[in-house]
């Protein structure tokens, strides 16, 4: 017999995100409950699991789990830390409360190609090849840089003009592309990383 006072309850609304294409647009929410062992229910990865066994449509998707705050904001859950916070404002320590959890599924190719649409939008309005980067010479022709500058992203001082990048020269180390100097583009690197950063790593079941 299941004892629940060594489970904790969890309520998951889960919802598939609108494709790119536009599928999947009403976003209809399948609402389930389901329990978890008090000594897995505190582990971040252990609630992804349950999560794509109780909702079959969770699997091989972009995962986000989120719950609503004492202030009315969603907080998201990525992280065991986050999810202990949760657990305790949702009073779960005393097994009479439930935790109602977020869930929004997206494919993972949706994720990357929003990005990428964001960052040609943003370039688009900002290139300008005709444009010189001041103070900066490149570092494979010491010429000024025109147009795209690429700046490595391990070496603290080192940028090369399109010319020498399409030449493949510092090819060692991964580079990022500037499409303009006017401090526009300090900005969309940060919004860039930040993304890849927060994106939730796919677990294999």
């Amino acid at each position: 017999m299941i004892n629940p006072a060594d489970f904790v309850s969890f309520k998951g609304y889960f919802t598939l995100a609108p494709t790119i294409a536009g599928e999947n647009a009403e976003g209809a929410t399948e609402v389930r409950r389901f329990m978890i062992p008090v000594g897995e229910a505190f582990k971040f990865l252990s609630v992804m699991e349950k999560v794509k066994c109780v909702f079959p449509s969770a699997k091989d998707k972009v995962i986000k789990i989120s719950w609503t705050d004492s202030d009315g904001d969603d907080v998201v859950i990525d992280s065991d830390e986050e999810l202990a916070i949760a657990l305790y404002e949702h009073k779960v320590p005393n097994r009479m409360s439930v935790c109602k959890l977020r869930i929004v599924a997206r494919e993972p190719s949706d994720q990357a190609s929003t990005d990428d649409q964001d960052m040609q939008v943003a370039e688009e309005d900002v290139y300008d090849p005709r444009a010189i980067h001041p103070g900066i010479t490149c570092d494979g022709c010491e010429d000024s840089v025109r147009g795209y500058r690429y700046k490595c992203l391990v070496c603290p001082d080192y940028d090369l003009c399109a010319r020498c990048e399409g030449e493949e020269i510092h090819s060692q180390h991964n580079m990022v592309r500037m499409a303009s100097a006017q401090g526009t583009w300090s900005f969309l690197l940060i919004r860039q990383r930040v993304r890849a950063a927060r994106r939730i790593p796919q677990t294999k079941t």
